[in-house]
Protein backbone atom coordinates (compact mmCIF):
# COMPACT_ATOMS: atom_id res chain seq x y z
CA UNK A 1 0.00 0.00 0.00
CA UNK A 2 1.34 3.50 -0.67
CA UNK A 3 0.42 6.15 2.11
CA UNK A 4 0.24 9.87 1.20
CA UNK A 5 3.34 12.02 1.56
CA UNK A 6 0.95 14.36 3.61
CA UNK A 7 -2.11 13.81 5.83
CA UNK A 8 -4.48 16.43 3.58
CA UNK A 9 -3.92 14.19 0.40
CA UNK A 10 -5.25 11.08 -0.86
CA UNK A 11 -3.21 8.43 -3.11
CA UNK A 12 -5.59 8.25 -5.82
CA UNK A 13 -3.37 6.34 -8.53
CA UNK A 14 -0.02 4.66 -8.69
CA UNK A 15 1.97 4.53 -12.42
CA UNK A 16 4.27 4.05 -15.00
CA UNK A 17 7.14 2.67 -13.02
CA UNK A 18 10.64 3.27 -13.95
CA UNK A 19 13.12 0.11 -12.94
CA UNK A 20 16.44 -0.69 -12.38
CA UNK A 21 18.68 -2.49 -9.89
CA UNK A 22 20.76 -0.99 -7.17
CA UNK A 23 22.48 -2.97 -4.57
CA UNK A 24 20.82 -6.49 -5.34
CA UNK A 25 17.60 -4.70 -4.93
CA UNK A 26 14.98 -4.27 -7.28
CA UNK A 27 14.25 -0.54 -7.06
CA UNK A 28 10.97 1.22 -8.63
CA UNK A 29 10.34 4.87 -8.76
CA UNK A 30 6.81 5.20 -8.58
CA UNK A 31 4.16 8.14 -9.84
CA UNK A 32 1.98 8.43 -7.41
CA UNK A 33 -0.76 11.00 -7.75
CA UNK A 34 -2.12 12.38 -4.97
CA UNK A 35 -5.44 14.65 -4.71
CA UNK A 36 -6.77 16.77 -1.86
CA UNK A 37 -8.61 14.80 0.84
CA UNK A 38 -11.09 17.32 1.82
CA UNK A 39 -13.13 19.28 -0.90
CA UNK A 40 -15.83 21.13 0.45
CA UNK A 41 -18.98 20.08 -1.14
CA UNK A 42 -19.95 21.63 -4.59
CA UNK A 43 -16.59 22.81 -5.23
CA UNK A 44 -13.14 21.40 -7.47
CA UNK A 45 -9.52 21.53 -6.29
CA UNK A 46 -6.50 21.68 -8.07
CA UNK A 47 -3.36 21.33 -6.30
CA UNK A 48 -0.53 23.63 -7.48
CA UNK A 49 3.17 23.57 -6.56
CA UNK A 50 4.33 27.56 -6.47
CA UNK A 51 8.05 27.37 -7.26
CA UNK A 52 7.75 31.04 -5.89
CA UNK A 53 6.73 30.27 -2.00
CA UNK A 54 8.52 26.53 -2.02
CA UNK A 55 4.69 25.01 -1.08
CA UNK A 56 1.84 22.82 -2.38
CA UNK A 57 -1.01 25.50 -3.20
CA UNK A 58 -5.08 24.68 -3.71
CA UNK A 59 -7.01 26.65 -6.21
CA UNK A 60 -10.68 26.00 -5.76
CA UNK A 61 -13.83 26.73 -8.05
CA UNK A 62 -17.41 26.37 -7.31
CA UNK A 63 -18.69 23.65 -9.58
CA UNK A 64 -21.48 26.26 -10.90
CA UNK A 65 -18.64 29.06 -11.91
CA UNK A 66 -19.48 29.76 -15.33
CA UNK A 67 -17.55 28.53 -18.10
CA UNK A 68 -15.93 25.48 -15.57
CA UNK A 69 -15.60 22.49 -17.42
CA UNK A 70 -15.00 19.24 -15.87
CA UNK A 71 -16.85 16.74 -17.92
CA UNK A 72 -12.87 15.04 -17.18
CA UNK A 73 -12.39 14.23 -13.66
CA UNK A 74 -8.70 14.36 -14.24
CA UNK A 75 -8.93 17.93 -15.05
CA UNK A 76 -10.64 20.68 -14.49
CA UNK A 77 -11.13 23.52 -17.77
CA UNK A 78 -11.61 27.08 -16.76
CA UNK A 79 -12.25 29.33 -19.94
CA UNK A 80 -9.49 27.51 -21.72
CA UNK A 81 -6.75 27.60 -18.81
CA UNK A 82 -6.41 23.71 -17.77
CA UNK A 83 -5.39 22.37 -14.54
CA UNK A 84 -5.59 18.99 -13.04
CA UNK A 85 -7.19 17.54 -10.10
CA UNK A 86 -4.06 15.86 -8.52
CA UNK A 87 -0.50 16.02 -8.44
CA UNK A 88 2.50 13.37 -8.77
CA UNK A 89 5.73 12.51 -7.62
CA UNK A 90 8.06 10.02 -7.81
CA UNK A 91 8.56 7.89 -4.88
CA UNK A 92 10.89 5.20 -4.65
CA UNK A 93 9.87 1.55 -3.84
CA UNK A 94 12.68 -1.39 -3.22
CA UNK A 95 12.47 -5.27 -3.13
CA UNK A 96 14.54 -8.17 -2.88
CA UNK A 97 12.80 -10.58 -4.85
CA UNK A 98 11.14 -7.95 -7.70
CA UNK A 99 7.71 -9.35 -6.28
CA UNK A 100 7.09 -7.93 -2.39
CA UNK A 101 7.76 -3.78 -2.73
CA UNK A 102 8.61 -1.51 0.26
CA UNK A 103 7.60 1.95 -0.53
CA UNK A 104 9.47 4.50 0.61
CA UNK A 105 7.11 6.90 3.04
CA UNK A 106 8.59 9.93 1.31
CA UNK A 107 9.15 11.27 -2.24
CA UNK A 108 11.92 10.94 -3.77
CA UNK A 109 11.07 13.42 -6.61
CA UNK A 110 8.86 16.16 -5.95
CA UNK A 111 7.72 19.45 -7.90
CA UNK A 112 10.56 21.91 -6.81
CA UNK A 113 9.70 23.91 -10.31
CA UNK A 114 7.67 26.15 -12.34
CA UNK A 115 7.79 23.33 -14.75
CA UNK A 116 6.93 20.71 -12.18
CA UNK A 117 3.70 23.09 -11.49
CA UNK A 118 1.38 19.94 -11.54
CA UNK A 119 3.61 17.40 -10.91
CA UNK A 120 6.91 14.50 -11.72
CA UNK A 121 5.83 11.81 -13.90
CA UNK A 122 7.06 8.98 -15.96
CA UNK A 123 10.58 8.11 -14.92
CA UNK A 124 12.67 6.28 -16.94
CA UNK A 125 15.94 5.00 -15.75
CA UNK A 126 19.64 4.43 -17.37
CA UNK A 127 22.79 3.52 -15.24
CA UNK A 128 25.99 5.15 -16.78
CA UNK A 129 29.44 5.64 -15.21
CA UNK A 130 28.48 5.20 -11.33
CA UNK A 131 25.27 7.24 -11.69
CA UNK A 132 22.12 6.26 -12.18
CA UNK A 133 19.88 8.79 -14.61
CA UNK A 134 16.27 9.70 -14.46
CA UNK A 135 14.59 11.33 -16.92
CA UNK A 136 11.12 12.40 -16.11
CA UNK A 137 8.37 14.44 -16.93
CA UNK A 138 8.03 17.90 -15.94
CA UNK A 139 3.77 19.10 -15.99
CA UNK A 140 3.06 22.42 -15.64
CA UNK A 141 0.46 24.93 -17.43
CA UNK A 142 2.98 25.47 -19.85
CA UNK A 143 2.51 21.71 -20.81
CA UNK A 144 4.51 18.79 -20.44
CA UNK A 145 8.27 18.61 -21.17
CA UNK A 146 11.48 16.09 -20.18
CA UNK A 147 13.31 17.06 -16.96
CA UNK A 148 16.43 15.39 -15.59
CA UNK A 149 18.12 14.11 -12.70
CA UNK A 150 20.84 11.55 -11.21
CA UNK A 151 21.62 10.05 -8.07
CA UNK A 152 24.43 7.35 -6.65
CA UNK A 153 21.84 5.91 -3.99
CA UNK A 154 18.86 6.56 -4.69
CA UNK A 155 18.48 8.54 -1.41
CA UNK A 156 19.55 11.88 -2.49
CA UNK A 157 18.89 13.20 -6.08
CA UNK A 158 20.22 16.14 -8.21
CA UNK A 159 18.27 18.21 -10.91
Amino acid sequence: MVKPSRPDLEVVGVFNPGVTRHNGDVVLLLRVAEAPRDNPAGTVTAPIYNAESQKLEFKRWSVDTEGLDVSDPRSIDMGGQVFLTSISHLRAARSKDGIHFEVEPAPAISPATSYEAFGCEDARITFIDDTWWINYSAVSSRGISTALASTRDFKSFER
